[in-house]
């Protein structure tokens, strides 16, 4: 697939379909947290979609130590898109199809300060997901998944903007099948591809940037799988979303902040 496609999927965390294509996974956005003073905690929701595909994700971070946060993720996505041929007479009724997916996963952050707007942090953490896809007549497909990571990434954190970008390796492991075999053989090939392969090593790369408006900041969040077989096994390699972050706390912190000078 190429690299211009937005998935807007969740696999999410996840699978989807698009373009007249069944999808069985498609990358999250990154989560880089910039929570890390104790006691501070963030709300993300973002909305995802393109003409085909449509959903969203929620985030939050919360830190319990100096430095140290704990996140939580979900996407959901789902879409469809109809066949038929103009080429028979008379023609065949038209097929529909549909694909939803969804990822929910726990990770753990730890900050390393490079400046004072800056910080290095890494990231590991771990999930599961599901991808169900209707064919026609009611033909069904469902692939399990689980999913471990670790992400290195750089935040820098202004009072007018903030931007990250990170790298997430992911092991990704399918498992629980259950599919109906008189689904067409272009969609059960790219599923028999994918138990034959059962884990996966994929790289992502994930961009962030936002404006802040305290206690709101509103960021787009991109991610781009370089993952060289993605397109063979029927997976979406990017997401694109816009979301709105909260900072729970931040008329807290600022009070806190003025009593202290």
């Amino acid at each position: 697939m190429p690299y211009q496609s937005y998935l807007l999927s969740f696999c999410a965390i996840c699978l989807f379909a698009s373009c007249s294509n069944h999808y069985y996974y498609a990358p999250n956005t990154l989560h880089l947290p910039t929570a890390k003073d104790v006691g501070e905690a963030t709300v993300e929701a973002s909305l995802n979609g393109s003409q085909q595909i449509k959903g969203f994700e929620v985030k939050s971070a919360y830190c319990f130590a100096p430095r140290t946060s704990v996140m939580a993720n979900f996407m959901y996505m789902r879409g469809s898109f109809e066949t038929g041929s103009s080429f028979v007479f008379p023609p065949p009724p038209v097929e529909k199809h549909f694909g939803a997916g969804f990822i929910t996963e726990l990770g753990i952050t730890r900050h390393f300060p490079v400046s004072e707007y800056t910080d290095f942090v890494l990231t590991a953490g771990g999930g599961i997901g599901r991808a169900r896809n209707n064919y026609d007549r009611g033909r069904e497909s469902v692939l399990n998944f689980n999913r471990f990571f670790f992400q290195p990434g750089v935040i820098t954190k202004g009072e007018l903007a903030n931007i990250g970008v990170g790298l997430r390796y992911s092991r990704l492991n399918f498992h629980g099948a259950r599919v109906n075999f008189a689904i067409g053989d272009d969609d059960l090939a790219d599923i028999q591809k994918i138990e034959r392969k059962g884990s996966f090593l994929i790289p992502d790369l994930g961009l962030n940037a936002g404006l802040n408006f305290n206690p709101v900041h509103i960021n787009c969040n991109i991610v781009l799988s370089v993952y060289n077989g993605i397109g063979y096994y029927a997976f979406s390699n990017s997401n694109l979303n816009i979301s709105l972050l909260y900072d729970i706390n931040y008329w807290t912190q600022k009070k806190h902040k003025t009593k202290k000078k």
